[in-house]
Parts: structure tokens; sequence; C-alpha cells
């Protein structure tokens, strides 16, 4: 998961230090879920999914290092089609 939050952030060209600010944490804390040494509680975690536009389930269970810009736009639209349908 860690990893998945890096790739997300580099993606959306964020610093450490300008997602704390958008998630209302320290830039240790970030720097501590990028490199595994800690886990985000349910409710920040939660956050995160949602900043993203992610499910906490995509984010937790899948590689997003794997993806490709197209794949993962793909992944992203079919995320917005899941959270209409269960709205």
């Amino acid at each position: 998961m860690g990893s998945n939050i890096k790739w997300l952030r580099k993606r959306v060209k964020k610093s450490q230090t300008e997602l704390a600010e958008q998630l209302n944490v320290s830039r240790a804390v970030i720097n501590s879920y990028e490199h595994n040494i800690a886990k985000p509680p349910l409710e920040l975690l939660v956050t995160v999914a949602d900043y993203f536009g992610l499910s906490t389930d995509t984010l937790l269970r899948t590689n997003l290092a794997t993806y490709h810009e197209l794949p993962f736009r793909e992944l992203l639209e079919a995320e917005k089609i899941k959270k209409k349908i269960t709205s």
C-alpha cells in the first residue's frame, strides 16, 4: 500500500509536504506510509482513497505501479462508475 501512495502522489506531481497538507498530517507521516514503516488508520486510509478517486479496496489490493497511464485512467473511470452505482 505504501508504494501505491507514493506512486499516486508522484502521478499528481505532489511533494510529500504538499500531500501531507492536503490530508492534514505531517510530511513524516506520509514518509512513514510510503516506506511501509507505519500503516494509516482506517479513517485516513478512506481519506487517501477519496483524495485520489479510488476505492480503499483498490488502494490496498492493486499494485498501481504496474499500470500505465491509459489503463490507470480506465481504472479511475471504473471506480467512478462503482461509486455512482453504490451511492
